[in-house]
């Protein structure tokens, strides 16, 4: 597998006392160490001479040149930290809601000369400059080891030594040497609160470090005029949850429009047995949605919340209907809500943005009306400055560059313009995938001259699959069914199944539910019966339970 990275390398230094940097001892390449490395601590020196104290900085950054995360380790603590690229003015870094140690920033990083520099509160300072070579590891970061007895003014002449003369030659640094921790387990990427998932490259891990793949099902009915999953009619909540977890999956995404989230919205009563289920009796559609969450954590279940449709009668093309002013801060405004309503509650563990952005919607052109692209990193981040720990999960588009592909299915753009969040290892990209009987897109013509269904990993590949093979970002198949009525689809769903499992990919099935018109259910009509031919063929892709 080609290894492109979201992150570049790492750059590590740990000093002591004002003497030389100890020896990193070896380690695999790219590999990167969990936050949280210890440093010695030594004593404040009387002001006549400079403060010798140690102070290390742990530097990362995805190879876009987009993101700089750092953790500075020092004693005293920095009253700030800046960043100066290629010799330019200092600029602010922000701290982390998570970690007192970490600071952020979002800017343009490309160029040889990247400094950073750590100001204690009596305005004595010392830096670390780093060379940035997209998709490759960084040097080792060397720097003075103390702060300065005085402030520099100009970036690229303090007392920071020179990365790539002093301690460049070894790139691949095992940071669990200085860390006291295994490197492997969390590849420097912020693991955020236990329980909840991280990315790191093109996989997702568990706080505890061990990587992960989301495999479920779609339960959808909060999105449309029952206000409440389809089957509570038929049967009790817990028994549906449990039969999803007996079949192998791991998770719910969940569809809903905004309308279930205002005050007094209740389910159609036409929709919901509260003989079957009489705890949900009384309850409005958004309190049922949290018995629905309480109930699949109780089973270990993860549930992704998808933002399915603005209001319950139809989808919208863009993440608003009419005006993108007034509509798109109700947007956000309702996705604020409901990360502090589960906040600290690892079962949700993502969030999906807006499901199936078409028509109209394009990537990376700057329209602040049409760009999904940007319209997803404004409520990401809004999201993460309530919940820092959630997957933000953003779906493509359905043209880019005279590429057609399935609504929200569309990924040739984040190629070219990667979404970008002030939180790293938190983006998550999702297409959806149909086969023939849903829609005869090109690459199911021509059969026997395409070698069908052969020719499907190289559209996948082209449209959204790179960014996992080229190790960019993990990609969630959110959604993709079939009923299974034609040769054609068993082919397709076969081949898919396949090379879901075979890339390390996460899904949700569409659907659970058997009154999905285009794709039947897993289940059948009595909402009881497995769909056994169907079950049989994504059966071999699912993953177990997350811890």
């Amino acid at each position: 597998m080609k290894t492109v990275g979201m992150f570049l390398g790492i750059a590590l230094f740990a000093a002591a006392c004002g003497g030389p940097a100890p020896e990193e001892a070896p380690g695999q390449p790219q590999v990167q160490p969990a936050p949280g490395e210890a440093s010695d601590v030594g004593q404040d020196q009387p002001q006549v001479q400079p403060a010798r104290v140690p102070v290390s900085f742990f530097i990362q950054t995805p190879s876009n040149d987009w993101w700089m995360e750092t953790r500075v380790t020092a004693d005293p603590a920095p009253g700030r930290v800046e960043v100066s690229v290629n010799g330019g003015a200092w600029t602010a870094m922000s701290p982390a809601a998570w970690d007192a140690n970490v600071w952020t920033r979002s800017q343009g990083f490309a160029g040889s000369r990247v400094r950073v520099r750590a100001v204690n509160s009596g305005g004595t300072a010392t830096s670390c400059e780093v060379a940035y070579q997209p998709g490759i590891s960084l040097p080792l970061c060397a720097a003075d080891g103390v702060y300065q007895t005085d402030l520099p003014t100009d970036a690229g002449v303090d007392g920071g030594v020179d990365a790539g003369t002093d301690a460049g030659t070894d790139a691949g640094v095992d940071a669990g040497t200085d860390a006291g921790t295994d490197a492997g387990t969390d590849g420097g990427t912020p693991g955020g609160a236990a329980g909840y998932l991280h990315t790191q490259g093109a996989r997702i891990y568990a706080s505890n470090g061990q990587e992960v793949r989301l495999t479920g099902v779609n339960w959808f009915g909060f999105e449309g005029p029952s206000r409440v999953p389809y089957g509570l009619h038929k049967r009790t909540l817990g028994s549906l949850l449990d039969q999803v977890k007996s079949l192998g999956y791991n998770m719910i995404r969940l569809p809903f429009s905004n309308d279930i989230l205002r005050a007094g919205v209740y389910p159609n009563p036409l929709d919901i047995s509260y003989t079957i289920n009489p705890e949900l009796n009384g309850l409005t559609s958004l309190e049922v949605m949290d018995r629905i969450i309480a109930a699949a954590k109780a089973r270990g279940l993860r549930i992704v919340l998808d933002r399915h449709r603005p209001d319950s009668y139809s989808q919208s093309e863009l993440w608003y209907r009419n005006s993108r002013a007034t509509e798109e801060q109700a947007w956000i405004d309702d996705w604020k809500m409901l990360a502090r309503r589960y906040k600290g509650d690892p079962t949700v563990v993502g969030v999906d943005l807006h499901n199936e952005p078409h028509g109209r919607a394009t990537w990376g052109d700057g329209n602040l009306d049409t760009d999904w692209r940007l319209a997803a990193e404004r409520a990401g981040n809004a999201i993460l400055a309530e919940n820092p720990n959630l997957l933000i999960i953003v779906e493509g588009i359905e043209i880019y560059q005279g590429n057609w592909y399935w609504w929200g299915g569309n990924l040739r753009g984040a190629r070219d313009f990667p979404v970008r969040l002030n939180v790293a290892g938190r983006v998550v990209y999702s297409t959806h995938d149909y086969p023939e009987s849903v829609y005869g897109q090109p690459w199911f013509q021509n059969k026997p001259s395409t070698g069908y269904p052969a020719n499907l990993p190289g559209v996948w590949d082209a449209t959204w699959g790179f960014l996992v093979k080229e190790n960019r970002a993990p990609v969630f198949v959110g959604e993709f069914g079939t009923k299974l009525l034609i040769d054609s689809d068993r082919q397709w769903l076969q081949t898919l199944s396949s090379y879901l499992k075979g890339n390390g990919m996460s899904f949700s099935v569409w659907s659970l539910n058997p009154n999905s018109d285009d794709t039947g259910g897993v289940l059948q009509d009595d909402w009881t019966t497995v769909q056994q031919g169907k079950q049989t063929l994504i059966a071999p892709a699912l993953a177990p339970l997350i811890p």
